[in-house]
């Protein structure tokens, strides 16, 4: 894959968060959140979102969301690949600007999956054309507790549109959860200090 071009800075970090940790707070109300609109917390199901595995499930899990159920599940079961992408719809950015990407994720029995996310960047407005991508950022979902992953990166001073990209993969059929997502301007996803359960 291609890197962008003029990438002024990529730092990524992951983090595992007790109850009452300082978080960026639930996706749908944290302010010029991009995904908003676009299903962050899943309480559309899985909709704006576009899952592609050889053999697997994508759709909703109702008992368990970071902060609150849903979730949105992806299960990957193809003994070739054992392997999943998802896909956010068309973002608008702007062009020489830098965002995080952020999210939640868990799996319930899988130790050893692995997962990238990456941002793939559009000189037109709709996702359409030639793509540049940025390059990887891994994470590992949290063994039955909820993980934050932070990506941050800028974008080509001719970009007007992205699209967030997450793989995960493991040696057996597995599951991932994902939740609150949030791309946002800046160098880092806004936090604030909230108190509840996880699940």
């Amino acid at each position: 894959m291609k890197r962008i071009a003029g990438i002024v800075g990529f730092i990524l970090f992951t983090t595992v968060l007790p109850v009452a940790a300082q978080d960026w707070g639930p996706c749908a109300s944290l302010s010029d959140n991009l995904v908003a609109g676009l299903n962050c917390d899943f309480t559309d199901g899985v909709n704006h979102w576009t899952f592609d595995s050889a053999m697997g499930i994508w759709t909703t899990n109702d008992t368990t969301g970071y902060p609150v159920a849903p979730s949105a599940s992806a299960e990957a079961s193809d003994p070739g690949s054992y392997s999943f992408t998802i896909t956010s719809e068309c973002l608008t950015v702007s062009g020489a600007t830098t965002y995080a990407l952020g999210l939640y994720s868990q799996t319930p029995s899988s130790p050893t999956v692995s997962c990238v996310g990456r941002i793939v960047e559009f000189s037109t407005a709709d996702c359409s054309g030639a793509s540049s991508t940025s390059p990887d950022g891994p994470f590992v979902p949290g063994l039955n507790v909820w993980s934050s992953w932070t990506v941050v990166w800028a974008t080509a001073a001719a970009t007007q549109s992205a699209l967030g990209v997450v793989e995960c993969s493991d040696e057996a059929s597995f599951t991932v959860l994902f939740d609150n997502i949030a791309v946002v301007e800046g160098t880092v996803v806004p936090v604030e200090l909230i108190d509840f359960t996880v699940d």
